[in-house]
């Protein structure tokens, strides 16, 4: 770990389960939030990497992981996207990211946790 300013940073602080299933906990974290950050190369990694965050969360709440990061107030998914404009999350048109976004959410809420999403965009 890393420690910043504000945040430490858990980035490549990855947990094996079974010697063969590699998950990074999250990026990010402070006293108040755990930043788990996203970068999109094409519009299907951005529906994988957002089942990725869910399914550290649901690990970390299973005890699956180790030290469970997710105890602050928030858990903040920060997506880099490729895309010039976005007006309101139903702006992504593809069903599975809307999905997967709102898989995210009831993870999050199931650990008592306040779900942020921040999106950069780019391109």
């Amino acid at each position: 770990m890393v420690a910043s300013d504000k945040y430490t940073q858990l980035h490549k602080d990855n947990v094996y389960i079974d010697g063969e299933y590699c998950i990074e906990k999250a990026d990010l974290i402070d006293d108040e939030s755990v930043v788990m950050i996203k970068d999109q190369h094409q519009q299907a990694d951005l529906v994988y990497l957002v089942k990725q965050a869910t399914t550290s969360l649901r690990l970390a709440n299973a005890g699956e992981i180790g030290e469970n990061v997710f105890n602050g107030r928030s858990v903040c998914l920060w997506m880099l996207v490729n895309r010039k404009n976005l007006i309101k999350l139903s702006d992504f048109k593809p069903f599975h990211l809307l999905d997967a976004l709102n898989d995210f959410k009831k993870a999050v809420v199931a650990l008592n946790l306040t779900p942020k999403i921040w999106i950069s965009l780019g391109k």
